[in-house]
């Protein structure tokens, strides 16, 4: 039964879904990193005040529509892909 202790390895992951979470509940080792909360606060994507991208186990940022299945456009995830990285290094 590993399949069956892998998903209960993965329950406890705490998981920001997109367009439900905001600055207030940034992970503090996350805070911070002021180039990265203003790339979240100045994504064109969120919605309602709340960001687009996900944050998993505190850690693990999900920048999300990489691919391009919004039909945003190859220029736009460049662009943004650019900002974001700029926030990383």
């Amino acid at each position: 039964m590993i399949y069956k202790s892998a998903i209960e390895k993965c329950k406890g992951v705490k998981h920001l879904w997109s367009c439900s979470w905001n600055e207030g509940e940034l992970p503090d080792g996350l805070k911070i990193n002021t180039k990265l909360v203003q790339f979240l606060m100045k994504d064109g994507r969120n919605q309602n005040g709340k960001f687009f991208c996900e944050i998993y186990d505190n850690v693990f940022l999900h920048y999300r529509a990489g691919g391009n299945w919004r039909k945003e456009g190859i220029e736009f995830h460049q662009q943004y892909s650019k900002v974001l990285k700029e926030a990383l290094i």
